[in-house]
C-alpha cells in the first residue's frame, strides 16, 4: 500500500485545472482511494507542482502527459491519502532509544536486572536512568521502593521514571537532599512511609526532578539525527503530516535547519511549550519573548500552538481530578483519601497564559488528563474569550479524559477545537 505525502485536496475527473497545463508526474495502473463518495476508487492521477492536476481512469489521466512527464506504473498497488497524526514527540522518542531499545520492564526483578547491567557499563557518577516504568505494568502492581533500587544499584544513583512520577534510590535522594524533613513541593508530592521517611516515590514535581531527567543534554547534531530518523519512520507507515506537541527553542532550530536544506519529509505543525512556574508576570515575559506566532511558516513547517502541562497522568495517579482518588490507591504508591492529584501550575498563571495567547494571536492548548485540570483550563479559556474573542484562534485541549456534557465542543459561545488542520497540498519531491 502506497500513501501520498498529503490528503487529496482536489479531485477532478476527466478535466484539468487549465487546458495548457501538463503533468510533472502521472501515476497509473493503481487502486487509488480518493475518499470521494461518487468515485471512491480510480486508476490514476496526475500531479503538477504540489497539486493534483487530474484524477480518473488511465486514459483520462494520460491526456495530461507532456514530453517531460514522468510516468509511474503502480502495478495494481493501492494508494491512499496520507495520514495525519495530531500528537507526536518525534525527537524525544528517537533520542530515548539513541543508545539502544528501551528495556522491557514487566516486574521489579526485571528492573533490578536492568540496573545491574547499566551499573556495569556506565561511569560511576552517572545516574542510572530507567524510563517508562509504570506501576500498572509491573507484575507486582506497585512501584519499587528506594530499597529495592538500592539492592541493585548499591551506592550508585538510580531512578525509575515515567515522566510524571519517579522512584529515586537512596543515593539519589541524598544527592538531592530529600529527607523526612523536606517540605512538600507545590507541584507534586513526596511519598513518605509510616515512619516519615521518603519511600523514594515522587509524584509530579517536575521542577524538583528536572536535574534527574536531564542528566545528559542532547547536542544539536543529535536532535537533527533524531528528527530525520523519526520522519523516515513516519514515511514508512504512511504519516505525511504530524503535530509535534512539545518543543522549545532548540527543537525549533532543528526543524528550521532541516527545512532550509529541504530535508524535511513530513509536514509538521510544531508546538511551543511554556513554563508556567513563577508569577503571572514571569509567564507573560516568557511568552512575549517567543519570536514566533501561530501560523508562521509554509506547507512543510509551520508554527503551531502554545502549550502548558497542567497535570500528569491517570495511570500514574497524578491527573488532577474533581474529587479525591479515594481508597485502593496502592498501585499509585500512596494512601491519602484527600489526594486529588497534582495541578502543575498556579491557576492565575494558567489564566494569564490563555489571556495573553488570545491577545497576541497564538493558538493555545494544554495537557490535561483529570477533570479538575480540564475545568481550570476551560475556565481560563472562558475568561480569555470575555476579554477578546478566541473563536477564530481554535484553542484546543490535549487529552481531556474526563469531559462532562456541558464541556463538549460547541456548547459554549466560543468553539473548542479538538484538531488542527494542516496544509492540504501534496508534494513528492522529498521522497
Amino acid at each position: 500500500m502506497t500513501r501520498l505525502l498529503g490528503p487529496f485536496i482536489l479531485i477532478v475527473l476527466g478535466g484539468t485545472l487549465a487546458a495548457a497545463q501538463t503533468a510533472d508526474t502521472i501515476y497509473y495502473n493503481g487502486r487509488v482511494v480518493t475518499m470521494w463518495k461518487d468515485h471512491p476508487i480510480v486508476e490514476a492521477f496526475a500531479i503538477r507542482g504540489s497539486r493534483f492536476l487530474k484524477v480518473g481512469s488511465n486514459d483520462e489521466v494520460m491526456q495530461a502527459a507532456g514530453p517531460a512527464t514522468k510516468k509511474v506504473d503502480l502495478h495494481g498497488h493501492g494508494v491512499t491519502p496520507g495520514l495525519i497524526d495530531s500528537h507526536t514527540h518525534p525527537m524525544e522518542s528517537a533520542l530515548a532509544e539513541k543508545d539502544g531499545p528501551l528495556p522491557a520492564i514487566h516486574s521489579i526483578a526485571d528492573l533490578q536486572a536492568y540496573i545491574r547491567k547499566q551499573a556495569a557499563s556506565l561511569p560511576p557518577e552517572q545516574i542510572i536512568f530507567i524510563p517508562k516504568v509504570y506501576s500498572t505494568r509491573l507484575k507486582e502492581r506497585r512501584y519499587p521502593t528506594r530499597y529495592e533500587l538500592d539492592a541493585a544499584a548499591g551506592n550508585r544513583p538510580a531512578v525509575a521514571d515515567n515522566g510524571y512520577a519517579a522512584v529515586l534510590d537512596s543515593a539519589l535522594l541524598a544527592r538531592l537532599a530529600i529527607t523526612r524533613d523536606t517540605s512538600q513541593p507545590s507541584d507534586g508530592k513526596i511519598i513518605k512511609d509510616h515512619r516519615g521517611e521518603p519511600t523514594g516515590l515522587i509524584l509530579g514535581a517536575p521542577g524538583l526532578l528536572a536535574t534527574v531527567r536531564n542528566t545528559t543534554p542532547h547536542t544539536f547534531d543529535e536532535r537533527l539525527w533524531a528528527l530525520k530518523s523519526m520522519q523516515k519512520h513516519y514515511n514508512q507507515v504512511g504519516l505525511t503530516s504530524v503535530i509535534d506537541r512539545s518543543e522549545g527553542a532548540e527543537g525549533f532550530r532543528a526543524y528550521e535547519f532541516l527545512h532550509q536544506r529541504r530535508e524535511l519529509t513530513v509536514r509538521t505543525y510544531v508546538t511551543w511549550v511554556v513554563n508556567l512556574q513563577g508569577s503571572p508576570q514571569q509567564v507573560r515575559e516568557r511568552i512575549e519573548a517567543i519570536p514566533l506566532l501561530t501560523g508562521w511558516g509554509d506547507n512543510w513547517l509551520r508554527v503551531g500552538s502554545l502549550k502548558a502541562f497542567l497535570d500528569g497522568g491517570i495511570l500514574v495517579g497524578t491527573a488532577y481530578l474533581r474529587e479525591p482518588y479515594g481508597s485502593n490507591t496502592e498501585v499509585y504508591g500512596y494512601e491519602d483519601p484527600t489526594y486529588r492529584g497534582v495541578l502543575g501550575a498556579p491557576k492565575e498563571n494558567i489564566f494569564e497564559m490563555a489571556r495573553l495567547a488570545g491577545e497576541l494571536g497564538w493558538q493555545m492548548t494544554a495537557h490535561v488528563t483529570g477533570g479538575g485540570s480540564l475545568d481550570v483550563l476551560l475556565d481560563a479559556y472562558e475568561a480569555a474569550d470575555k476579554e477578546k474573542s478566541i473563536r477564530d484562534r481554535r484553542f484546543t485541549v490535549t487529552h481531556g479524559n474526563f469531559q462532562t456534557r456541558k464541556q463538549s465542543p460547541g456548547r459554549r459561545d466560543w468553539e473548542l477545537s479538538s484538531t488542527v488542520n494542516l496544509p492540504g497540498t501534496i508534494s513528492t519531491d522529498r521522497l
